[in-house]
């Protein structure tokens, strides 16, 4: 005769945690499927905006472009003009996802207000 092995009895811990994990699960899921829906479908849709950063280098003002993709495709090689005065500069930023942003430093001669708009980009 063999002996007969005791069933072990499920303690309180084991669908606490099961029931956590999935809830962790359904979380996640929905809020990709959310994110999924509610996020922006259409062309990139780019903002660029100039910030002084205070440093001074060679008689030069350095500043921080920085590009927000508002839009709803990736904006890919995007070429930037940066202009103070006669001085042009051009900036170029590989990509900027869809809800994401980008910065880039450029040097600009002391007195001038730059400006910056955007040349060209692809989407996908």
């Amino acid at each position: 005769m063999t002996p007969r092995k005791k069933k072990k009895g499920r303690n309180l811990f084991e669908p606490v945690i099961l029931g956590i994990s999935l809830l962790a699960i359904v979380v996640v899921v929905g809020g990709l499927a959310f994110y999924g829906v509610t996020s922006g479908s259409g062309p990139a849709e780019l903002e660029v905006t100039i910030i002084d950063t205070g440093k001074q280098i060679s008689g030069e003002r350095v500043h921080n472009i920085v590009v927000r993709n508002k839009g709803g495709k990736t904006a890919e090689d995007l070429i930037i003009e940066v202009t103070a005065g006669d001085a042009t500069v051009e900036v170029d930023i590989r990509f900027v996802s869809k809800g994401d942003v980008e910065e880039a430093f450029v040097m600009v001669p002391e007195g001038v207000d730059p400006e910056a708009k955007i040349v060209s980009y692809s989407e996908h």
